[in-house]
């Protein structure tokens, strides 16, 4: 949301928030941690607004998907971020549990090489990240930023949609559409969109700008 977590960056955010009607789920990207004792308070006092849910949280988008927002933490030896997720499950026996969370769970950093692309860091308790995520029930949907690339990753019941960047090309903004068919198996849809032409650019798109996935 911010590039240095300032106080004026985290007014605007407010003031825009402040206009929404619908229900908002907020996360801290690493630009949104400060280097005080308490690296998420300028975070979570700007965003204290009725209908923002802060992370970490877990509540039920509907009587079928469960939703799990995960935070960040600075690492304690000072050398990056760990995330600190939200374990509980906001549903007996969900069709779908969805994670969201500014980092990736599964690695990428071979991925993006085999592409030419910058890897711009893992979290220091990924693996551990990952683990504690599959303990939710039911088929699981990760969608994560960071990377500034758009790619995807499907593996078992686990389903990792990368999100692009909006500062930077492609300048997506991305739609999620969500849902459970008659027969009870979950779907996702990924609409991105370029919101500013980019000529000549070569884009950090690595899967389909629309895509569909079905669990069975």
């Amino acid at each position: 949301l911010t590039h240095f977590a300032d106080a004026g960056s985290f007014a605007r955010v407010r003031r825009v928030l402040a206009t929404v009607d619908l229900p908002v789920y907020v996360l801290p990207g690493n630009h949104d941690l400060d280097t005080s004792t308490h690296p998420l308070a300028a975070f979570c006092q700007a965003l204290d607004l009725p209908n923002v849910t802060l992370p970490p949280a877990t509540l039920a988008l509907n009587p079928k998907i469960a939703l799990s927002l995960t935070s960040l933490a600075l690492d304690p030896a000072g050398t990056g971020y760990t995330a600190v997720p939200s374990q509980i499950s906001a549903l007996p026996d969900p069709s779908l549990s969805v994670v969201l969370t500014h980092f990736p769970a599964f690695p990428m950093s071979d991925l993006l090489a085999s592409a030419e692309l910058k890897h711009a860091g893992d979290l220091t308790n990924r693996a551990e990240f990952l683990d504690a995520i599959s303990t939710l029930p039911g088929p699981l949907l990760i969608v994560n930023g960071h990377l500034h690339v758009q790619a995807t990753i499907a593996e078992g019941r686990m389903l990792q949609l990368s999100v692009a960047a909006l500062i930077e090309p492609p300048h997506d903004a991305t739609i999620l559409t969500i849902g459970v068919d008659d027969a009870g198996d979950p779907w996702v849809r990924r609409q991105a969109t370029s919101l500013v032409e980019t000529p000549g650019v070569s884009l950090p798109v690595l899967s389909a700008r629309d895509e569909c996935w079905r669990y069975s």
